[in-house]
């Protein structure tokens, strides 16, 4: 099956995020990978993370709680469309347009993984997550959605058809019981108001 490659690829970011388990994280961590890579990634920043947690008490009562985590390391190439991300036990690899193919792609993420297990040394990997993030835009400010897409909110003619803003997210299924593919497709903030996204 030949591949479909678009005039104007709608990819903003392309990232593969990898969560492990049992690394042998200390401060000298970040400094060691940025050696192996900074052939690549030559320009490196430190990144604030921050842990959100809300309660509901049987009363109804909520409350909220931050707490700062011990900070990621952000390493990025000269263009600054590559970037690669390190922290106790998560590793995220970013591809900013143009994104190439994932054949182009995959082998920097393999190799940032490589890294990233001989350096911290976690005993395994327990997620994998490979996300893309599409933009569409329109120069008007309605379009019929069949028209460019193969999943879409319908509404039943009784309300009208129409619609605003809106969120549609889906679960698909897949053969394996421990992979899910998920559908995430929703309305943007328009570059202008004469536009949509």
């Amino acid at each position: 099956m030949a591949r479909q490659r678009y005039r104007r690829p709608p990819v903003v970011e392309a990232l593969c995020e990898v969560s492990f388990a049992g690394s042998q994280w200390d401060d000298a961590v970040p400094g060691r990978f940025y050696d192996a890579v900074r052939g690549e990634f030559p320009r490196r920043q430190q990144i604030t993370v921050l842990e959100t947690e809300m309660k509901v008490a049987a009363s109804g009562e909520i409350s909220t709680a931050v707490r700062p985590k011990r900070p990621r390391i952000r390493f990025l190439s000269d263009s600054e469309k590559q970037i690669v991300q390190v922290g106790e036990g998560v590793l995220v690899v970013n591809q900013l347009p143009p994104y190439p193919s994932f054949d182009d792609w995959a082998p920097v993420v393999e190799r940032m993984i490589g890294h990233y297990a001989e350096i911290a040394r976690p005993t395994s990997a327990t997620e994998v997550g490979v996300r893309y993030i599409n933009r569409v835009s329109f120069s008007e400010p309605q379009v019929r959605m069949e028209d460019w897409f193969t999943v879409f909110p319908e509404v039943p003619v009784s309300l009208g058809r129409a619609h605003g803003a809106f969120l549609l997210r889906l679960e698909l299924p897949v053969q394996q019981p421990d992979r899910h593919v998920l559908l995430t497709f929703g309305s943007a903030p328009p570059r202008t108001p004469s536009h949509s996204s």
